[in-house]
């Protein structure tokens, strides 16, 4: 066998090992809805505007789930790296705007809570029944 011929033989089987490997990671590897979870998103303004890169949780009797909204407001619930969904049944939502993420800039000040208290942790006045089916959930906060 010539040396050319190797190349291109070794060249094609990892090339089909590549292929093969994005499609095992493109079919399985995505996030799985928790069980007694349902799928929940929705947008999050702040006296009319979207509010950017707030934290959001849904604490709920069967768990809790984490949210972060994007510059546009919006956010979708998760559980865990591996899995996505908000506690089914009455759920306290609490959403904070100070929260400091993992890739946030080190060097940058501290962030200002702008949320009132009334919006956050266990005092929040934000109680909804997240239904089984899922569904959007948009919160309208004020200043006031």
């Amino acid at each position: 066998m010539s040396p050319v011929a190797g190349s291109w033989q070794m060249s094609q089987r990892n090339t089909v090992v590549l292929v093969w490997g994005l499609c095992l990671c493109f079919s399985g590897c995505g996030k799985e809805l928790k069980e007694g979870f349902a799928e929940v998103y929705g947008t999050v303004m702040f006296d009319g505007e979207p509010l950017e890169n707030c934290r959001i949780e849904f604490v709920g009797d069967h768990g809790t789930s984490y949210g972060r909204t994007d510059a546009s407001g919006n956010y979708q619930m998760e559980y865990s790296q591996s899995m996505y969904g908000a506690p089914v049944g009455e759920t306290r939502v609490s959403i904070t705007s100070a929260v400091v993420f993992r890739d946030d800039d080190p060097n940058a000040p501290p962030k200002t809570e702008i949320v009132p208290e009334k919006y956050r942790g266990h005092g929040s006045e934000l109680v909804l029944e997240v239904a089984p089916d899922g569904a959007p959930y948009n919160f309208e906060l004020t200043s006031e």
